[in-house]
């Protein structure tokens, strides 16, 4: 009686065992599941990670350009400004090329009125 007592929980043991056997497979089957999910994204945070160094070198070619554009806009400006200046000055000249002529003209008719008056006497 004590050996059919003995086999039994003998038997009793190996069942647990067993399913102690069986829950650690799972347990291991499910934290190789957990891994290759880590894995996954692992992968995907290095994609990620991957295209934001893209995003952020294409940032500074856009920045580089635009720093350009600015120094093109900055030279055309000055650009411009000196041809303001130098038609202002061209324009100031022929205007003053004008008030010449006037005095000229002005200053022949006086002659001419003076030449007139010195024959009449």
């Amino acid at each position: 009686m004590e050996m059919d007592r003995a086999g039994a929980e003998l038997k009793e043991l190996e069942l647990e065992m067993d399913r102690a056997g069986a829950e650690l497979k799972e347990l291991e089957l499910e934290m190789d599941q957990a891994g290759a999910e880590l894995k996954e994204l692992e992968l995907e945070m290095d994609q990620a990670g991957a295209e934001l160094k893209e995003l952020e070198l294409e940032m500074d070619r856009v920045g580089a350009e635009l720093k350009e554009l600015e120094l093109q806009m900055d030279r055309a400006g000055a650009e411009l400004k000196e041809l303001e200046l130098l038609e202002m000055d061209r324009a100031g000249a022929e205007l003053k090329e004008l008030e010449l002529e006037m005095e000229l003209d002005q200053a022949g008719a006086e002659l001419k009125e003076l030449e007139l008056e010195m024959s009449q006497m």
